[in-house]
């Protein structure tokens, strides 16, 4: 982060009114961070990599539950961190939370087994809040916060999304090129349709 007295001084020098540096300090040491795992963790909770990793080699689903405990005891020793080592937490995380749940679906315990269904969301949760403890360790800033959502990002690789993306950007770059109307609201609407329809055949 950007040297401490210069952003202070920064803030005192455009703000009108009596500047707090105090609220400076728990919008910088408190809201980002919540605000970094509210961004992050839903994503990366809702988009599994279907991962079935032959590493774990589980032969039980009570076994399967010990590695998540022992993944989760291993977060929990953790007492500072960085960008760096954040990212490579959350990746190992993402890997074993795919293996250890894909395992259990297709043991059927979250359809028979719910002691140990339950304590496969308690294990999640507790990572989760281990997570959001971690990030208070240490300070950052936006650039950090894209560097981690761009690491764990579960689509970086993903040809079919990168080839969409990369057509999306042709296409509103070639809005970019058309000047703009004069026309009424209605008129540019049915024009905007036909050019989407257009571009749709083409």
């Amino acid at each position: 982060m950007d040297n401490y007295d210069d952003i202070m001084k920064d803030f005192e020098n455009n703000d009108p009114g009596v500047f707090d540096k105090q609220k400076c300090l728990i919008i910088i040491n408190k809201i980002l961070p919540i605000y970094t795992i509210l961004l992050i963790l839903p994503i990366l909770q809702g988009c599994t990599s279907c991962s079935d990793n032959i590493e774990y080699n589980f032969k039980t689903h009570n076994e399967a539950l010990d590695c998540y405990k022992m993944h989760l005891d291993k977060v929990k020793r953790k007492t500072k961190t960085n960008t760096k080592e954040f990212c490579s937490i959350i990746s190992e995380w993402v890997e074993i939370n795919d293996t250890v749940y894909n395992y259990l679906s297709k043991d059927s315990v979250f359809l028979k087994y719910h002691n140990e269904a339950t304590s496969y969301y308690l294990i999640t949760d507790s990572v989760k809040k281990e997570l959001n403890r971690l990030t208070e360790t240490w300070q950052y800033g936006f650039g950090d916060i894209y560097t981690i959502k761009e690491t764990t990002n579960p689509y970086l690789n993903d040809k079919d999304i990168t080839t969409a993306a990369q057509n999306a950007e042709i296409f509103f770059e070639s809005l970019d090129k058309i000047p703009l109307s004069k026309m009424d609201k209605k008129k540019i609407l049915k024009d905007y349709r036909e050019f989407l329809l257009d571009t749709k055949l083409n």
